[in-house]
């Protein structure tokens, strides 16, 4: 192949007009705006706006090929990367299915030379490099970087850094008593976290200034010297912590994924990588609203490095990771910036015909978006409204209106909300007023084609459920399940306390958690009796004859041996998969597979910090001392809170299930039922819960920008207040909520949250869901564009 970018003009294996017809018979044609996005020049930088349904991943796969099929690329040249997993496994596996589709279809019906049929049947489309920026640092930091005389670095995984930050800088001198410190970081803390398990919280605080530190570029030292005199204290402490967990980190040859993406790009900027840098040919990212200005110099520096063409394609009204670094404001100025990086000023294509949804629920989304005038000023200009594909007939579901459902309280709406799904997938359908029928699809339709999004998918506790626990009472006695992986904090969820319980249980009693009170936070103390009482109630009513046999001989090893006397040890990973072998309450449970996935991965970061093989040993000095390891590294993180629910290990979701998905993650999820709470937690206008639906003020992720992007060269001015970004960030994300629908779109809430004061008695409850604008005005306070049901 002759390399496109040293100048010369590459081959065609077929033309353009030839890759279209074999489009055609595969699959569909593009439509105008995606052929043009398709057919820009391989050579100048595309950005892509495309809003929810418009074929935006569909649309850089066929870019793909056509670089491959009719330019000429070969695989390996070509690197396509998503900001998230999930849309990386997406990307991936339609660029080989569709690839393999398209040759298949090129040799039998094209009519080309046998060279070129040849060549097209040679191409092993397995060998294009993608998946998401970590694990593109990954793959160059085992296959390019230097070695240098300190490697090699272990990668650890976030597991593995959490539980270290926690262990060398939070517990480390007992800084968590630290008074200042913890009035700090409680401010950076939402409310309702604060009641539930504010140290464990606060841990995740400190991981996220760690990884704002190197995801936003910050000068570190400058930002502890630079501060108002009356943060010093607190800005040297929140230095010491990061410098203990990075001496931590180096003590053990340990490197986490941040650091790991700041060394690949010094080593790209210091022109090493020479072998990668001289492979790629062709840049592609998609989820472009969810970057860092870490990633994007990471992919600025590979264009740079290879003269690559690059093509960056997201939406800034679906980006809902602030939490977590991204930085919509890249994608917003990326024309500009990527004119100041490469020279070159990219191509704007806007995709705007939305194939997934119904025409009204197109319409809906459209009015919401542009609801609030002050959110227009923020968002990409100028982008077109969606519109359904023209030249369709309309079908049935069209005619299908937004629906709405609002009750006095969140028991009755959990009520009706519950008797409504049963209808639809247990039995006949339910009835519209219209005279329209909602029944799932007879013979493959089941209710994991219905998707519950909330703000807080949190289900409360005994005498204070919230309304997603009464759902799943009220789902139980239609004999539905419903798939909640945020129902409660993980330390706190059914399947983590009786399975901890039983470890705790086989490794020994109440002694050995003595032993260790002096290095366990004060909170593992209490989360490990609550575990070890709910494990007695289970053993005392429930287990199994062979789990109580089990956890009677503790952690004595369990495996046959024919002499009398025990091995000298025990692997504690015998000891966790064979109570899991008697558990099937757990691990035939899609949740308690969750849990159980975490649960390994905790013990293998223990073994990691710990550097034991993961034995309990029969002597009792080590004994002590390996139980002591497992107490403080491998359980103790879990009970204390610091250990959260990973989506990465959600997946599946399990279709017999309701599934309840929060608000920041429901991207995930496509269904052609959504059902978005919009109000079943507000009775009053309260301030304690404005944060989700009128804030008042920023939140955490919001301050954590104005502590430290202030002075930032590239980031400097924060231009809209926290509580503007506040409400931009929930109109994205309720925006994002209701454009998953696919057929149906059910809004749910309290009658005081309903736009119409006759309905919501004349209470004012402000609620962005539900038509306010920032200015206190209700757009939906005249006609309500949903049918109450």
């Amino acid at each position: 192949m002759i390399n496109p970018k040293r100048g010369s003009e590459p081959y065609n294996m077929i033309t353009l007009h030839q890759f279209y017809n074999a489009l055609r018979q595969i699959a569909y044609l593009p439509d105008p705006r995606q052929q043009d996005a398709i057919e820009t020049p391989i050579n100048k930088p595309l950005f892509l706006v495309a809003g929810p349904g418009t074929g935006r991943t569909a649309c850089l796969v066929m870019r793909i090929l056509k670089l491959i099929f009719v330019d000429g690329f070969k695989p390996e040249t070509i690197l396509a990367l998503a900001e998230t997993p999930d849309t990386a496994i997406k990307l991936r596996s339609r660029i080989i299915r569709r690839s393999l589709q398209l040759s298949d279809t090129i040799r039998k019906n094209c009519k080309i030379a046998p060279a070129r049929r040849k060549q097209v049947a040679n191409i092993n489309i397995s060998l294009i490099i993608t998946g998401t920026p970590n694990t593109l640092c990954d793959y160059l930091f085992r296959h390019y970087c230097d070695s240098g005389a300190s490697r090699p670095y272990f990668r650890i995984d976030n597991c593995t850094a959490q539980t270290l930050l926690f262990k060398e800088g939070f517990l480390e001198e007992e800084r968590y008593k630290d008074k200042e410190l913890k009035r700090f970081l409680t401010e950076l803390i939402p409310t309702d976290k604060q009641a539930r398990h504010p140290d464990g919280t606060m841990n995740h605080i400190l991981q996220s200034i760690w990884k704002r530190r190197i995801q936003d570029q910050i000068d570190w030292p400058k930002f502890v010297r630079m501060g108002p005199r009356i943060q010093q204290d607190i800005r040297q402490q929140l230095n010491d912590i990061l410098d203990d967990y990075q001496n931590a980190l180096a003590e053990n040859r340990f490197i986490d994924i941040d650091l790991l993406k700041q060394e690949i790009l010094e080593q790209l900027c210091t022109e090493r990588l020479q072998a990668f840098r001289n492979q790629i040919q062709a840049i592609l990212i998609d989820e472009y609203q969810e970057t860092s200005l870490l990633h994007e110099a990471l992919y600025f520096e590979l264009a740079r490095a290879s003269n690559s063409a690059i093509t960056v394609a997201g939406d800034d009204d679906q980006c809902l990771r602030r939490h977590s670094g991204a930085t919509v404001e890249l994608f917003i100025d990326f024309p500009s910036r990527c004119l100041a990086a490469l020279k070159k000023r990219p191509r704007k294509v806007y995709l705007k015909t939305n194939y997934c949804a119904t025409r009204p629920i197109i319409q809906f989304i459209n009015t919401y978006i542009r609801c609030d005038g002050a959110f227009q000023q923020i968002r990409f200009q100028p982008k077109p409204k969606m519109i359904p594909p023209s030249g369709v007939l309309a079908d049935v579901s069209d005619d299908l209106p937004v629906l709405g459902m609002f009750r006095d309280d969140p028991q009755t709406l959990a009520r009706s909300l519950s008797a409504f799904i049963a209808q639809i997938f247990r039995e006949k359908g339910f009835l519209l007023p219209n005279g329209t029928r909602i029944q799932r699809t007879p013979r493959k339709g089941d209710v994991g084609d219905c998707c519950l999004v909330c703000p807080d998918p949190y289900e409360g506790r005994k005498q204070n459920l919230r309304m997603p626990g009464f759902l799943r009472q009220e789902l139980q006695k239609q004999n539905i399940k419903m798939f909640n992986p945020w129902a409660d904090d993980l330390y706190a969820t059914e399947y983590i306390c009786l399975f901890g319980g039983l470890v705790l249980k086989c490794l020994g009693k109440g002694a050995k958690i003595k032993i260790n009170a002096d290095k366990l936070h004060p909170d593992a103390i209490d989360t490990f009796q609550n575990w070890r009482r709910t494990a007695s109630v289970y053993l005392r009513k429930s287990a199994s004859n062979k789990l109580k046999k089990f956890v009677k001989r503790g952690w004595q090893p369990h495996l046959p041996h024919t002499d009398k006397k025990s091995p000298p040890s025990m692997s504690v990973y015998d000891l966790v998969y064979g109570l899991a072998k008697l558990l099937p309450y757990i691990t035939d449970a899609p949740q308690g597979q969750v849990c159980f996935k975490i649960i390994i991965r905790q013990l293998a970061a223990c073994i990691r910090i710990r550097r034991f093989n993961g034995q309990v040993h029969n002597k009792p000095a080590s004994t002590d001392i390996s139980v002591e390891n497992l107490l403080t590294d491998f359980l103790g993180p879990i009970a204390c809170g610091t250990v959260a629910m990973d989506e990465a290990l959600i997946d599946p979701f399990p279709r017999d299930r309701l599934n309840v998905l929060p608000i920041w993650y429901c991207r995930k999820s496509v269904a052609p039922l959504i059902i978005v709470d919009v109000g079943s937690d507000f009775k009053s206008d309260h301030h304690y819960h404005a944060s989700k639906r009128f804030p008042t003020r920023g939140g955490p992720a919001h301050a954590l920008e104005d502590l430290l992007r202030p002075k930032h060269p590239q980031l400097a001015t924060l231009k809209r207040s926290g509580k503007d970004r506040a409400f931009d960030d929930l109109y994205r994300g309720f925006f994002t909520a209701f454009s998953r629908a696919r057929e149906v779109l059910l809004l749910i809430g309290l009658n005081q949250t309903h736009p119409n004061p006759q309905r919501s008695s004349g209470i004012k409850i402000r609620n962005v869901a539900t038509g306010w604008r920032r200015d206190e005005i209700c757009e939906w306070k005249k006609k309500t564009p949903f049918v109450d049901i």
